[in-house]
This record gives structure tokens, C-alpha cells and sequence, in this order.
């Protein structure tokens, strides 16, 4: 094998198994030719300059969470991620982040998570975004309304009005006699 820094020159033998030393920059690597073939096609590597930079969080727009159908169900679902993802569940597991392989994880129960952008060489992890994984909503049946304590009631007086009865507007007084003195 043999490499060289992007344009700048002729190729350098590879002597073992790896390349130390190198300073950053981008590099084509290759099978060096001989008598009987032609060079390999190169391929780039990019040896990164050592300082990571930070990346943005996932987007709230694209990242969503899908509820579960039932309380207790693990079929909540967190949408919008890719491979360069990861995710992990607040609480118990708060410390484990678990690597996303698809566009969707699958099989979570209702809780809080936390899905971020995955370090690279070349990046620190971001910041990461929360979403929340709910029970279903379940609407109560309604309820009847009480009547208002305020509102009219229609009250029937007997005819004739006893004595101790008398209506006075929307007003009944029951006036009741006692060792002859009289209650209002």
C-alpha cells in the first residue's frame, strides 16, 4: 500500500499494518502497482485536526413521538431519526444511550427520552432534544349538569291556601304556630 497527502506529490510506501505521524489533512490511500497490474483507485481519508466542533441538536420538526395505544403498551415509537443517532430513556437507564439503526425506534413504553447526534471523530455529541412518549388520551363520558340552585322551580299551591302557607312572589312562607307563638 501506499498513500500521499492530496495534491502534494508522489505516493509514500505504507510499511506495517498503519500510518502514525500524520498532520492533519485529507490523504488518498492505495495498492501500490507492479510489474504485472496498474495502481489501485485511491480512496480519501481525512485525518481531522484534532479539535472537535460542536453540532445542533435534532430538530423538534422532523424528531416526533408517537404515543402508545393503551397504558402499559410498548408500542410507542420515536420518528424523524437516522443511524447518526442515539436515544436513551430518562430515569433508570438515564446514564446508557442506545444506538438508533433506522429512521424510527420501535417497541418504547410511555416515559421521557432523549434522542441526540451520535460523537464522531470529528464532533462532540449535541445537545439533546426531548420528547415525550404519553398513555393514551381517554375523553370521560360526560356528565349531567346539576341543576342551578338559582333556577326557577314551578311550586303548586293547594286551593285554598292554608293559613300557615302564604306565597309571597317567588317566596313560599310556612308560618307555624308553636304554644302560640309564631315562626317565620
Amino acid at each position: 500500500m501506499e498513500y500521499r497527502k492530496v495534491d502534494q506529490g508522489g505516493y509514500m510506501p505504507v510499511s506495517g499494518t498503519s500510518i502514525e505521524g500524520l498532520e492533519a489533512g485529507s490523504y488518498e490511500l492505495r495498492y501500490a502497482g507492479t510489474d504485472m497490474s496498474n495502481p489501485s483507485p485511491a480512496i480519501l481519508i481525512v485525518v481531522p485536526d484534532g479539535t472537535k466542533q460542536e453540532q445542533n441538536p435534532p430538530s423538534s420538526a422532523e424528531v416526533k413521538a408517537v404515543n402508545v395505544s393503551a397504558a402499559g403498551a410498548k408500542d410507542g415509537k420515536i420518528t424523524g431519526v437516522s443511524p447518526v443517532m442515539e436515544y436513551r430513556q430518562l430515569g433508570v437507564d438515564a446514564g446508557s444511550w442506545n444506538a438508533i439503526t433506522g429512521t424510527e425506534v420501535t417497541g418504547l413504553g410511555n416515559g421521557i427520552y432523549e434522542v441526540r447526534f451520535k460523537e464522531t471523530a470529528t464532533h462532540y455529541a449535541s445537545q439533546s432534544l426531548t420528547v415525550v412518549i404519553s398513555n393514551p388520551v381517554i375523553n370521560p363520558k360526560p356528565t349531567e349538569t346539576p341543576p342551578s340552585m338559582d333556577a326557577p322551580v314551578s311550586v303548586t299551591t293547594p286551593s285554598p291556601v292554608p293559613e300557615n302557607i302564604k306565597v309571597e312572589g317567588n317566596w313560599i312562607k310556612i308560618v307555624a304556630l308553636k304554644d302560640g307563638y309564631q315562626n317565620r
